[in-house]
């Protein structure tokens, strides 16, 4: 039978661990705590690489675990101010971008919002449950931007407010 192969080389292999059989979490507890030990098929440019992108999962990690319970803060409406009057709204709903609209000037383009505002913020939510990484990532960057500029939530509303101000709008009116 012989020893076993390296895949990279064809040579004998001085690894004492068939790792096909060992628990996928045990190769990478395995992994992650010998990386930094020199490997024929890792160059010294290789592991600062690697190293690098295992602290930015880890960061990522606890940025998640210490952001979970926080978004359901993030729900609300957002104005933002366009070039040359071309405001924008967005409709962010727990922490992801639901819908960005133009602001509305007038009467029909405020009904018309409504109508979005009750369409997005009326359907059910499936939570964080089937959440891509692309979605997370979203959270993460909208949370980091309100973190990083308070003043920011200012410019927000919570959905049930912005329709009272239309209907008091449209009453007034």
């Amino acid at each position: 039978m012989g020893a076993p192969q390296r895949p990279s080389t064809g040579k004998p292999s001085t690894s004492r661990v068939d790792s096909s059989r060992v628990a996928p979490s045990s190769r990478f507890e395995s992994w992650s705590s010998r990386w930094a030990q020199p490997r024929l098929a890792w160059t010294s440019s290789t592991r600062p690489l690697l190293r690098d992108r295992l602290e930015r999962l880890r960061h990522f990690r606890d940025e998640l675990l210490a952001f979970r319970g926080r978004v359901e803060d993030l729900t609300f409406t957002y104005r933002v101010p366009g070039f040359r009057g071309d405001d924008r709204i967005y409709l962010m709903r727990r922490g992801r971008i639901r819908k960005d609209l133009p602001y509305p000037k007038g009467a029909r383009a405020r009904e018309r919002l409504a109508r979005q505002i009750e369409e997005v913020y009326g359907e059910t939510d499936p939570g964080l449950s089937g959440l891509e990484p692309e979605e997370a990532a979203e959270i993460l960057l909208v949370a980091r931007w309100f973190r990083m500029n308070p003043r920011e939530r200012q410019r927000t509303m919570t959905p049930e407010e912005w329709l009272r101000g239309k209907t008091l709008s449209s009453s007034v009116a």
